[in-house]
């Protein structure tokens, strides 16, 4: 078994930094090209931070998700909105909408759609 070590945690953040899509402009994610999905429309699963988010400042309240078969509450939902960095008054017409299970707040699914 391989001990623990400086060396790796540091790879480990830098990899959780590159994979952050709060700490980047949405335009320069890492994402793959499809036939699934429309141009500028990605999703990403991702582990929820509580680290400043660059850019995206939530448009609306938390809001839940009910299920159509049981009426019960299974999630939260969040609309945000990308601005530009240095003008807060001027959006860059990027939205992403987060999705969290009641079961599991720290991940969320993102759906992001671009202009």
């Amino acid at each position: 078994m391989m001990p623990m070590t400086e060396e790796f945690y540091d790879e480990e953040e830098e990899l959780e930094d590159r994979d952050n899509i709060y700490a980047k402009e949405p335009w320069r994610l890492n994402h793959t090209e499809n036939d699934i999905f429309e141009p500028n429309e990605w999703f990403y699963f991702v582990k929820r931070t509580n680290r400043k988010v660059k850019g995206w400042k939530a448009t609306g309240e938390l809001k839940d998700v009910v299920s159509k078969k049981t009426g019960e509450v299974i999630g939260k939902k969040r609309n945000l909105r990308f601005y530009v960095e240095g003008d807060e008054s001027k959006t860059s017409g990027w939205t992403m909408r987060e999705y969290s299970s009641i079961g599991n707040q720290n991940q969320r699914l993102c759906h992001l759609k671009g202009p």
